[in-house]
């Protein structure tokens, strides 16, 4: 039988989730720290107003490219290595050398390049693109301060981050020009996992509370030895997102077992912890259906005995919840979360 949970619930959800993700953002914004631009490329340069300009520590200097018109105009920076993406500082051009004058005299195409711009995170070897958002307007002034703008990326994981935008939307002409872009994030924590053809790839997620810098990222890691830790509470959980609504055929959940911390201890693990945990599938913002409930867990360092399989039965949904509730001091500590569409041979890799 399948549970149908209405607007009450979803609202403590969503709530819920609301806080998460300001907690979330709390946390990341105070461990972040500024990642190492190494090259930057543009669709084109104008005027020799290369794109090394906009990591060069100059304010007064700027990158430029061409009016691309209707196309695409971007200009992008390859960072020191992968990393999760907090967000992305950019100071717009305001006071070109010696010449703030210019810029006085010519704020459309001195600062108003810089609207409608998109954040984008990315990596090479994977389709997935994480938006950091897009600058809706640009202020007036031309001092530093009026000038900075900050996209949140969501710890996006990639080693590329570009500034695009397609067609002119209104403004004089699409060309972009920036005096500065610096990056902020976190080195390698939780990178994500690649997924197989039967898998439903997971995006981002949220938690009702961070315990030790155990943050939801490590529910994606495909590393077996980190986990995710909620805080205590009467109401703890865990929600992953999908990159595209998807019908879900089952969910494979990794209890935490092989940390540092676990081996040849398996109680300080606390594994007893899933027991009882739902799994919910988030249909939309009305509704969210159970798919089922954690049962049966048990002490074993063996990866096998450490992975719960919940059916969702190829109901449809775009996020996976799983939550712990009806008790006080509530703790959850998850390695893993895989979502499949499909049933397949290698429905789990080890790694």
């Amino acid at each position: 039988m399948v549970e149908v949970v209405g607007k009450k619930l979803c609202s403590v959800l969503s709530a819920a989730i609301f806080i998460a993700t300001l907690e979330l953002a709390t946390f990341n914004e105070e461990t972040a720290t500024e990642i190492k631009i190494i090259s930057a490329e543009q669709v084109s340069t104008n005027n020799q107003q290369w794109a090394r300009n906009a990591f060069d520590g100059n304010k007064t200097t700027f990158s430029l490219t061409d009016d691309m018109k209707s196309s695409e105009c971007w200009i992008e920076f390859t960072l020191a290595d992968r990393y999760n993406i907090a967000w992305i500082e950019i100071v717009n051009r305001h006071a070109d050398r010696d010449n703030k004058t210019w810029c006085e005299s010519n704020p459309e195409t001195c600062i108003s390049r810089l609207k409608y711009v998109e954040g984008i995170v990315y990596r090479d070897t994977s389709d997935e693109r994480g938006s950091c958002g897009k600058i809706e307007d640009v202020k007036n002034g031309l001092d530093q301060e009026n000038q900075t703008y900050r996209l949140y990326c969501n710890n996006s994981y990639g080693d590329k981050v570009r500034l695009t935008r397609t067609g002119k939307q209104g403004l004089e002409d699409n060309a972009i020009n920036i005096a500065e872009l610096s990056v902020f994030g976190h080195e390698n924590r939780g990178a994500p996992r690649d997924v197989s053809e039967n898998e439903v790839a997971l995006t981002t997620g949220t938690m009702s509370g961070v315990f030790s810098e155990q943050g939801v990222e490590f529910v994606l890691d495909g590393n077996f030895t980190t986990f995710a830790h909620t805080t205590a509470s009467n109401f703890s959980w865990i929600r992953v997102e999908f990159r595209e609504v998807s019908p879900v055929f089952f969910v494979n959940i990794i209890n935490r077992y092989a940390d540092e911390w676990c081996r040849g201890d398996q109680q300080k693990c606390q594994i007893e912890r899933l027991e009882g945990a739902e799994v919910w599938l988030e249909q939309g913002t009305e509704e969210n259906v159970k798919c089922g409930v954690v049962t049966g867990v048990k002490a074993s360092d063996i990866l096998q005995d450490n992975i719960y399989r919940v059916d969702c039965n190829m109901m449809v949904g775009r996020a996976i919840q799983v939550i712990l509730t009806g008790k006080m001091n509530l703790k959850l500590n998850i390695a893993e979360i895989y979502v499949y569409k499909s049933p397949g041979k290698n429905s789990l890799r080890i790694i």
